[in-house]
């Protein structure tokens, strides 16, 4: 499994001002001078805020802004038959063979799902073959997934995920996510030099407060379809 970003967000979910506010201090112009320049004050909250949004999107798999990713599999969900995986190895159910979870949530649309056929050929998925539901690829009622050849990269799926209030349907962004951003960007802001490689005990439960509920630290849920058994991974 390997994930790729192909295109960030255009945005940040937190302006300067905004950061400003929440952190109580005045809030830099992008220009200064004459001739106007840049301003490194400026452009340094612009970082933390970044740098914050990325941290929060790392711990909890979900975008806050839209963005595209690209995610590689070595294969397709697989029953194998005349093997049936116990419950112990496999806890997910029926629904393992049927769907793959993406990793980034909330998904807003795949884009394309290309593969590498037995003999080495990319094809591309037809999209009458699956639906795109509840951050998941959902295969179809009576269709089944190609088989692939045995290559780590041998599924490719090219997907929009991130809230998006002006999508269809609008999607608005938790403030609960905004308001994590915030307090991890105005920690940066205050600590730019830490005596510690940690953050204090007080910071981590405050963001495991804010977070709660958006966690979703794991990979897709799918079978290993170059192992034989069908396993799946645990990693």
């Amino acid at each position: 499994m390997f994930e790729q970003l192909i295109q960030g967000p255009a945005d940040e979910p937190v302006t300067v001002a905004n950061q400003a506010a929440w952190s109580r201090f005045d809030a830099p112009d992008q220009l200064v001078g004459s001739p106007p320049a840049e301003n490194p004050e400026y452009d340094l909250v612009v970082s933390q805020i970044k740098t914050a949004r990325e941290d929060i999107e790392r711990l909890t798999r979900y975008c806050l802004m839209t963005q595209q990713w690209k995610l590689t599999l070595p294969g397709f969900p697989y029953r194998r038959p005349g093997f049936c995986v116990p419950v112990v190895f496999w806890p997910y159910g029926q629904l393992a063979e049927n769907a793959i979870e993406l990793m980034r949530h909330p998904v807003q649309a795949v884009q394309s799902i290309t593969y590498l056929d037995p003999g080495g050929v990319e094809q591309t998925l037809d999209p009458s073959v699956y639906d795109v539901a509840n951050d998941s690829i959902l295969l179809k009622v009576g269709q089944t997934w190609p088989w692939t050849a045995q290559r780590d990269d041998a599924v490719r799926i090219l997907h929009t995920a991130g809230y998006d209030p002006m999508g269809s349907p609008p999607t608005e962004l938790p403030e609960r996510l905004k308001t994590a951003v915030k307090y991890l960007a105005g920690w940066y802001y205050e600590n730019r030099i830490p005596v510690s490689t940690q953050p204090t005990q007080d910071v981590l439960r405050t963001l495991a407060s804010l977070l709660k509920g958006f966690r979703s630290g794991y990979l897709p849920r799918v079978n290993d379809a170059g192992s034989g058994w069908g396993f799946g991974w645990f990693r």
